[in-house]
C-alpha cells in the first residue's frame, strides 16, 4: 500500500456541506486560505491580518492586504490565492442559524464583497477578535456576537443590490457536472457537448468562472477522492485508481506526484 505522509484535504470541497450543517460555525486565524473554488449556503468572511492575498468571488478578483475583508454570500463560487508563507487570517463561516436577522434586515441588497477602507473595518474587527479571544461559546453568545460584528460592518458599509445573474447557476452546474463524473472518462470535450457548447467556449467559461482550467480542477477533485479512499485502508490501490477517475497508475502516481510537490513547497515556505 502507497505510503500516506501527506494531509487529506476534505471530500466534495467543490461544495463544501459540513459548512452547512445546522449550527455549524467556524471561526479561526488561518496560516491560508481556501485555494480549490468552493461554495455553501453560509455566508463567509475573511479579514487580512497580516501578508497579502487575492481572493476570487464570482469571478471578481480583488488583491487584499491587512486591515481588508471580503465577504462570500451564499453559493458564490470563491476561493483565495495562497503565496504569502507570512499570510495571517481570521476566516469566519455562519449559517442560517447565525445570519437570519442579518438577512432578513438586508432583504434584497447585500454588503459589498470587497470591504477595503481600513478605518471603516476597524470597529468590526475589534468585534471578531473579542469573539475569537473567548472560544467556543453558547449558541446564543455567539448570536450575539455575530448580530454585533454585523452590525458593525452595516454601519460602516452601505448595502447594495443583489447582482441578478446566471453565474452561480452555471459555475455551480459545471462544478456539479465534475463531482458527479469524475470516476468516469470525461474531458472538456464531453463537458462541452453536455452543456452545448464549442470546447474553446467551455474552456473560457470554466476559467472565468471557476479561476482554474478544467483539467486542473478535474485532477484536483480526482487526488482528493483518492486520498480520502486511502486514508480509509479498506481499498486496493487499484480499486483507488479506478474509482478517482485516473484510468490508469502511471497517470495516478503522476499526478500524486505534483500533489507531494506542492505539499512540500507549501510546507517549506511555511518553515
Amino acid at each position: 500500500m502507497l505510503e500516506r505522509p501527506y494531509p487529506v484535504p476534505e471530500p466534495n470541497l467543490f461544495y463544501e456541506q459540513k459548512a452547512d450543517n445546522d449550527f455549524y460555525l467556524f471561526l479561526k486565524r488561518e496560516p491560508y486560505l481556501l485555494e480549490v473554488p468552493h461554495y455553501h449556503d453560509s455566508i463567509e468572511f475573511a479579514y487580512i491580518e497580516r501578508a497579502e492575498t487575492d481572493v476570487h468571488i464570482q469571478g471578481d478578483k480583488q488583491h487584499l492586504t491587512p486591515g481588508d475583508i471580503c465577504f462570500v454570500n451564499s453559493y458564490q463560487v470563491h476561493n483565495y490565492e495562497y503565496y504569502d508563507k507570512e499570510l495571517s487570517a481570521i476566516s469566519i463561516v455562519l449559517t442560517k442559524e447565525y445570519t437570519a436577522a442579518f438577512k432578513k434586515f438586508c432583504g434584497k441588497k447585500t454588503l459589498p464583497p470587497f470591504m477595503l477602507d481600513k478605518e471603516k473595518n476597524r470597529p468590526a474587527i475589534e468585534i471578531l477578535n473579542e469573539w475569537l479571544g473567548h472560544g467556543t461559546q453558547s449558541y446564543l453568545l455567539n448570536c450575539s456576537y455575530a448580530n454585533r460584528f454585523f452590525d458593525a460592518l452595516l454601519k460602516a458599509y452601505d448595502l447594495q443590490p443583489k447582482e441578478v445573474s446566471t453565474f452561480n447557476q452555471k459555475a455551480i452546474a459545471f462544478l456539479n457536472y465534475i463531482n458527479e463524473n469524475f470516476a468516469k472518462p470525461i474531458s472538456l470535450k464531453t463537458m462541452a457537448e453536455e452543456f452545448g457548447y464549442s470546447e474553446g467556449r467551455c474552456s473560457y467559461l470554466f476559467n472565468s468562472y471557476v479561476g482554474v482550467s478544467f483539467k486542473n480542477y478535474l485532477n484536483d477533485i480526482r487526488m482528493q477522492n483518492a486520498l480520502s479512499m486511502m486514508s480509509t485502508n479498506n481499498y486496493t490501490m487499484s480499486q483507488v485508481i479506478e474509482q478517482s477517475g485516473f484510468g490508469s497508475s502511471v497517470t495516478f502516481y503522476r499526478q500524486y506526484a505534483k500533489y507531494k510537490e506542492k505539499l512540500a513547497e507549501r510546507a517549506g515556505e511555511m518553515d
